[in-house]
């Protein structure tokens, strides 16, 4: 997937192939692989390989902030789950450029690659990246928090709140304390959000589990 990067910095979704395609939120999934990997075999040269290809997404989607602090929509196929309503897969606030789901995975994969900077024994990057991912999501609580809720909403709407948005906005350390707390009360009620299919369930359990809630999973 390394060597599929384009000159736009992002990996294509599916390679090799005859048809290109791009989904952005892939490319960032793809350094959650790598930190993966680092995690569970400790490659650290594979890890030093990598990394290019990990700063070059970064910069592509970075290269988007917009002067409120929140990172613009990427061109391409924004898929990130099969949920009925959502048009070809992609979350509310997408076509717009303004999603809070789109958002929290990049600050996901910056906080990833800042621990695999650190593997690689470049601190200076890894700080840079942390930094980064700290910024955004001051600006995404800024944004999308939801006080009446204590969630994170889909979009600066505020009409939807997705199981998607919250386990992110976990994992992510965008929502902290009591907002954390709310936000995993919700996904285990399970009643006033949109659900995610088994698709991306997997990181509403991570979130489960990260918050304690092992009686839920």
């Amino acid at each position: 997937f390394a060597d599929s990067r384009l000159p736009s910095g992002l990996t294509q979704s599916r390679f090799p192939t005859h048809n290109g395609q791009v989904i952005p939120p892939f490319s960032l999934f793809w350094i959650g692989m790598l930190h993966d990997h680092a995690c569970w075999r400790g490659d650290e040269g594979l890890v030093r390989e990598l990394l290019p290809c990990v700063r070059s997404i970064l910069e592509t989607h970075l290269h988007l902030r917009q002067p409120d602090g929140l990172v613009a929509t990427q061109p391409g196929w924004n898929f990130v789950d099969w949920v009925p309503g959502w048009k070809s897969g992609e979350p509310p606030g997408s076509w717009s450029g303004g999603s809070s789901i789109l958002m929290g995975q990049l600050v996901l994969a910056l906080n990833q690659a800042a621990d695999l900077e650190e593997v690689a024994g470049d601190p200076v990057c890894a700080r840079r990246w942390r930094g980064a991912a700290g910024a955004l999501a001051r600006a995404m609580r800024s944004a999308f928090y939801h006080a009446p809720t204590g969630m994170l909403a889909d979009d600066g709407t505020f009409k939807s709140f997705s199981e998607h948005a919250q386990a992110l906005g976990l994992l992510a350390g965008v929502l902290r304390g009591r907002a954390a707390r709310t936000a995993r009360a919700a996904l285990v009620r399970g009643d006033v959000l949109t659900p995610a299919t088994i698709y991306f369930s997997h990181y509403v359990l991570e979130a489960l589990a990260a918050g304690g809630e092992g009686d839920a999973m």
